[in-house]
């Protein structure tokens, strides 16, 4: 199970504002699970599709994007006819209609929101729950991320910085550029 932290958010290039209010609300990091999405959007203001883009792999996101995108749609069908009423009350003058009506719409609305965030929630805890939906940046704590050539650099237990050339760590030099495969003798030894 995928375990969110501040650092991680922090690493993920989430905004101050969110960071802290993440860390107040789960201060020892939370799994990804419903119930803790659930938490992190009561009255927090949690952005929890932020999540989406930057702990999902392409592919995943791509599924998560396009289910949302649907899910989207479905938000304003249970409305429509309300905001048509509302329209009609505002149309008469009739404040006592106004106000019935605008009631209604707002009624109607949290609760469209409402299954949307949940469905938004459970799909994003099913897709994120295997690790082949999830990029090496969140699977493992020591890539770096990718450098200009799209090769995957990752830290070394020494701290050395090391470049992924077709599945070999290489060292690198001072300014990134691979320089010997890691574990194989160089002339010098």
């Amino acid at each position: 199970m995928l375990r969110i932290t501040a650092d991680l958010l922090q690493k993920l290039d989430a905004c101050e504002e969110q960071v802290a209010q993440f860390r107040e609300s789960f201060p020892h990091g939370a799994d990804l699970t419903l119930e803790n999405l659930t938490a992190a959007r009561a009255g927090r203001e949690l952005l929890v599709a932020w999540l989406a883009p930057h702990i999902l792999s392409e592919q995943a996101h791509e599924v998560f994007t396009g289910a949302t995108a649907g899910l989207h749609v479905n938000i304003h069908r249970p409305t429509a006819p309300l905001w048509d009423a509302l329209t009609a009350a505002k149309a008469t003058g009739d404040a006592v209609a106004i106000d019935a009506a605008r009631t209604a719409v707002v009624k109607a609305s949290s609760a469209a929101w409402a299954e949307y965030y949940a469905a938004e929630d459970a799909l994003l805890v099913q897709l994120a729950a295997d690790p082949a939906n999830l990029p090496d940046s969140i699977t493992d704590p020591d890539f770096l991320g990718v450098d200009f050539w799209s090769r995957k650099l990752y830290r070394m237990p020494d701290g050395r910085v090391t470049v992924d050339v077709d599945g070999q760590l290489h060292s690198t030099t001072a300014e990134g550029e691979p320089l010997w495969p890691i574990g194989v003798p160089t002339p010098e030894e």
